[in-house]
């Protein structure tokens, strides 16, 4: 069946990530009647599940501006990308930036399909292939044609990159004819498979890549209508709108990809005081990496209160422990990661480290997954902190208190060094040593996929929309290169019971229950915290574009006078 994505944009406004000023009764761009049913229901659905105070107060009035393309808008960011190429390492930096400086096959919003460089779909009555329509006039701001073969060629380079996992259910990629190409699928579809193919590898023309001198690391060339015109680690990184954006039907334009600001510069500020301070100085327009303690700041009668507006939102992130289950390890032990697990309290972390800015988790992923259980939070398991069955398993594993050093590896970002200190002080308390290597971003994705780089991590995976895919990202044997897990293990069982909560057919609570308690049994791993993002808005902003990872687009946001 041939899928229409030009109806489906159209019709499922409703459902874009949009923070928009039409919840509040206030006007937007574009058709008064598709932007306020889109931006009613995207906003109600946000703040239902943060808790903000009622944001779109300081925009009162917004409703009698024009809305206004911006010459220039500056972004703090709290980590470099390091990398600006389309299948480079993640990272907090690449997050917050690469989204507008590629473009992917489609977006998914809320089950909804919407094309980017795809024209329609068609998947196989017996799902064992998918053929893609792109559109004939892509072009990148180079000036390539960008066809079939390119996607191909795209594809099968962010595979050999080894960055982006879960693709391997794909066999191949055919290009049937210039604007044509199928990928072949080598095992039944599972939830969220579709959507994975669809936004998470870039796509960039051959010559526009084989034509750059380090693999576009920090000279990219795409199809977005943005453009890096510099980028100096560590500083700053700047894009520019084209002016030959290749999508010229405003009707087929996403709102994540429109181009309302002439320049955006990124600056790249790491310690969290200095992002309040650019902030309040007028160094930076906007940011999502302020702390909770410096958010009354910006709120209603704070003393920026008429320049910002705040806005809280569930990241779609979880900080994560994991123990490195590699034979040669001494976290291999079960008993051990059991002691390490139930040493933790993820209260204090959520306190200490966020000021209680997001929610506990009961499992690996987000709560606010569809098939997350509730019954979760009051499971007798390591995810309430005991440190008497701590002790106990430490003893179960062998060891007396001293006799353990382990090292503990993190990003280092204020929140993941920060929860790597305490968790070095909850291992203390049961006599495990751990020595923190807190790693820059842009090498994290490096080291994480080395046995031999440590014992301990301590991380944040996406965790967006199912349990079960959070489950694929982090444990799936397919889902990395090395044929295990994020930590090393390799348990048949493990992957038979997720694979029966991931497949559609059997996805089921009950699937989803039976994977759960495996992962607890095993101590695979531990969810810590879903932490809030705390978006600091200009007060000339309307309305605030996220991408499907929750960072702020600057370029698509809306912009009065």
């Amino acid at each position: 069946m041939r899928r229409d994505l030009r109806k489906t944009l159209r019709r499922s406004l409703a459902a874009l990530c949009t923070i928009s000023l039409a919840a509040a009764g206030m006007t937007g761009c574009g058709s008064k009647t598709a932007d306020s049913a889109a931006t009613t229901a995207s906003t109600a659905g946000l703040t239902n599940e943060a808790t903000a105070e009622g944001p779109v107060v300081n925009q009162k009035g917004s409703e009698d501006k024009t809305a206004a393309n911006l010459e220039v808008i500056n972004v703090g960011i709290e980590a470099d990308p390091g990398d600006l190429s389309p299948w480079g390492p993640n990272n907090t930096g690449r997050t917050a930036t690469t989204d507008c400086i590629y473009e992917n096959l489609a977006h998914c919003i809320d089950g909804e399909i919407h094309g980017v460089l795809m024209k329609d779909y068609e998947l196989a009555e017996d799902e064992s292939s998918m053929t893609v329509h792109i559109y004939d006039n892509i072009y990148d701001s180079a000036g390539n044609h960008l066809t079939a073969s390119d996607v191909k060629f795209s594809f099968e380079k962010c595979v050999e990159a080894g960055n982006i996992y879960g693709l391997s259910y794909i066999e191949n990629v055919e290009v049937i004819d210039d604007y044509t190409v199928q990928f072949n699928f080598n095992t039944t579809l599972y939830v969220y498979d579709l959507e994975t193919l669809f936004e998470t590898f870039y796509v960039v023309t051959q010559a526009a890549y084989e034509a750059s001198p380090d693999g576009m690391a920090t000279t990219p060339v795409s199809t977005s209508p943005y453009k890096v015109s510099n980028y100096v680690s560590g500083y700053i990184l700047t894009m520019e709108k084209t002016d030959n954006y290749w999508q010229t039907d405003e009707t087929l334009i996403n709102p994540r990809d429109r181009a309302n600001v002439n320049k955006i510069n990124y600056y790249i500020i790491t310690e969290s005081s200095q992002m309040t301070t650019a902030l309040e100085n007028g160094s930076i327009d906007m940011s999502w990496a302020v702390r909770t303690d410096d958010l009354s700041t910006f709120q209603e009668g704070g003393a920026q209160a008429d320049n910002f507006w705040v806005y809280q939102v569930p990241d779609n992130l979880v900080s994560q422990i994991f123990c490195n289950c590699s034979e040669d390890k001494l976290t291999s032990n079960v008993d051990l990661r059991k002691a390490i697990y139930y040493a933790i309290d993820a209260n204090v972390i959520l306190q200490s480290v966020y000021n209680g800015n997001g929610t506990v988790t009961y499992d690996v992923a987000r709560p606010k997954c569809p098939d997350y259980q509730d019954s979760w939070e009051t499971e007798d398991n390591y995810y309430h902190s005991d440190l008497e069955k701590a002790k106990e398993h430490l003893a179960a594993a062998g060891y007396k208190e001293g006799e353990v050093t382990l090292s503990l590896m993190c990003e280092s970002t204020d929140a993941m060094s920060d929860t790597a200190v305490l968790i070095q002080a909850f291992l203390g308390q049961i006599g495990i040593n751990v020595e923190i290597n807190a790693v820059e971003s842009s090498l994290l994705g490096t080291y994480i996929k080395d046995p031999t780089a440590w014992d301990i991590s301590v991380i944040s995976k996406a965790a967006s929309n199912y349990v079960t895919t959070c489950w694929k990202n982090c444990f799936s044997q397919s889902y990395f290169t090395w044929g295990g897990t994020i930590n090393f293990a390799y348990d048949d069982e493990l992957q038979k019971r997720i694979d029966a909560a991931r497949l559609l057919s059997t996805h089921t609570d009950e699937t989803v229950q039976a994977a759960h308690e495996y992962i607890i049994d095993m101590a695979y791993g531990h969810g810590l915290v879903n932490y809030y993002n705390n978006l600091i808005i200009p007060a000339n902003c309307s309305e605030v574009v996220l991408s499907y990872k929750n960072a702020i687009m600057p370029g698509a946001c809306t912009y009065t006078e």
